[in-house]
């Protein structure tokens, strides 16, 4: 993830472009599939690029698993000053201090050991351009097109859903 050697190329339209070029392969071998749509955390987000920038292939549903689709940020909240930090660092020991942070604090209930552990040490091997390209970098606020979405959609955000 992110060792293509250019990774100041990544942005969720090159991920939605992916997308929709997995969709054209599953359409032209089975044309009548359905398409459902399912995004977890960041892939939330590149499911909503893709059907934002690809209105013509049909979509059939959406699950949104985590995903944050609005980001406008208040700058006086602790996010945009972690997410700040993050994207403005270099240093290793930054850098998981602040995925530490993120990864204490992004589920009702606390994480396993094991899953902070494994998912720290995935994150921590992607490289600093991919990350400060791609992951954490404010991007269009999809709130307004995720809001209008006219296919069923089914957003699992909080410990009630």
């Amino acid at each position: 993830l992110g060792k293509s050697g250019k990774p100041n190329e990544y942005s969720l339209k090159l991920h939605s472009d992916d997308l929709a070029a997995v969709v054209a392969k599953v359409k032209s071998n089975k044309s009548n599939k359905k398409i459902v749509l399912v995004g977890w955390s960041y892939g939330s987000l590149i499911s909503l690029t893709f059907m934002q920038n690809y209105p013509d292939i049909e979509v059939h549903g959406f699950i949104s698993v985590g995903g944050i689709v609005d980001f406008k940020f208040d700058p006086s909240k602790e996010l945009t000053s972690i997410l700040t930090t993050l994207n403005n660092s270099d240093d290793f020991t930054t850098i998981v201090s602040v995925f530490t942070t993120i990864y204490e604090n992004i589920s009702a209930k606390p994480l396993s050991d094991e899953l902070k552990s494994f998912m720290l040490g995935t994150t921590v091997l992607v490289s600093n351009g991919y990350r400060k390209t791609s992951i954490f970098v404010p991007t269009d606020d999809l709130s307004n097109f995720f809001s209008n979405l006219n296919i069923p959609t089914l957003n699992i955000i909080g410990a009630q859903d």
